[in-house]
């Protein structure tokens, strides 16, 4: 049966997001069960995973700049070692 959604809350949504959204509702946000309810479950979720994916990219840029940090420190050491054999 195809659903009639006025508000647009399902649109590209799937039955196990929908689930899920409705299972954070229920048990973190704690909203009413309307589509508005679900509509903000839906978009505090969508914050969170923005909120993560930005962590994430944080961190590895921090472990990128940290890895030419690395790199140039052994480049210089490198230097000072080629000295002895001269």
């Amino acid at each position: 049966m195809p659903c009639t959604d006025p508000s647009d809350y399902t649109k590209g949504l799937s039955l196990y997001e929908h689930k899920i959204i409705k299972k954070i509702n229920r048990e973190i946000i704690r909203e009413s069960k309307d589509v508005l309810g679900l509509a903000k479950a839906r978009m505090a979720i969508y914050d969170r995973v923005k909120e993560e994916q930005e962590a994430i990219r944080v961190l590895a840029d921090n472990s990128k700049a940290e890895k030419r940090i690395d790199e140039k420190t052994i480049l210089e050491d490198w230097d000072d070692d080629l000295e002895a054999f001269e």
